[in-house]
């Protein structure tokens, strides 16, 4: 009887160790799929390069510089004269169009028309 005590310990262990290798091994992680390309649509606005100002038709919302910072409204101040004979159109990407302001810049300078 004391043998098959003795022996007991050694039978929990080995019923462990067997009851363990039956386990599915954890599954084996999923590939994420990648994140869809963001796809930069051009949007359209006017730009009047003699005053710096935006114009988006589609949302009818102005954009200038004023105090330090862009601005944006329904119509800039009164002290900005707008003159469609100077606008051009640019198309910019999104929705905040003095985020690419300096490279408009560059292709039409203030006061100038390209």
């Amino acid at each position: 009887m004391k043998n098959k005590l003795a022996l007991l310990p050694i039978a929990l262990g080995v019923a462990v160790l067997v009851s363990g290798c039956n386990q599915a091994p954890p599954p084996a992680p999923q590939a994420q799929a990648a994140a869809p390309a963001t796809v930069a649509v051009a949007v359209p606005y006017y730009y009047y390069p003699d005053v710096e100002v935006y114009y988006r038709p589609e949302t009818k919302v102005y954009w200038w510089h004023g105090d330090g910072a862009w601005v944006s409204g329904p119509r800039p101040p009164s002290t900005i004269v707008l003159r469609d004979d100077a606008r051009v159109t640019v198309n910019l990407n999104g929705s905040e169009p003095w985020r690419q302001h300096e490279t408009v810049l560059k292709q039409y300078p203030h006061g100038g028309r390209k």
